[in-house]
């Protein structure tokens, strides 16, 4: 197992396959689920909001608004099983702090976070990068 996949070992979920070059770390998904860790069962409904993650609290509601914000990559179909998703960057410059978990809220741009024993984890998609996903990544 690679430096990244021991990094966060239950990073690919329902029976994905983590693979990693030393830099980039993906999730290859089983043909029931795709998704950038193998999360979204295939054929799914995708959410209407960012996923709930333990120890993330969610913005209070706007007064008069209506309808909920657009969420980032919502835009997007939904994944394609057996698709390869943008690469997980894994390396020295990005490790988070230890002793900071995902009760501290440390991710930025409404990304999601992962404890990892006493660190923590953000998904930055393929909008964000950086520890926290706090730079955006122009296209």
């Amino acid at each position: 197992m690679s430096a990244g996949c021991k990094l966060f070992p239950t990073l690919c979920q329902n029976g994905g396959t983590c693979e990693s070059d030393g830099t980039t770390t993906t999730c290859k998904c089983p043909p029931t689920h795709a998704g950038p860790q193998c999360k979204t069962p295939v054929g799914a409904t995708p959410s209407q909001g960012p996923p709930v993650v333990p120890g993330q609290t969610t913005p209070p509601p706007v007064p008069g608004q209506t309808t909920p914000p657009p969420v980032p990559g919502q835009t997007t179909p939904p994944p394609v099983p057996g698709q390869t998703t943008p690469p997980l960057v894994i390396g020295p410059s990005n490790k988070p702090p230890a002793g900071v978990t995902c009760a501290q809220n440390p991710c930025r741009n409404n990304r999601p976070c992962y404890n990892n024993g006493n660190s923590y984890f953000c998904s930055c998609g393929s909008q964000y990068r950086g520890i926290n996903c706090e730079e955006f990544i122009s296209g």
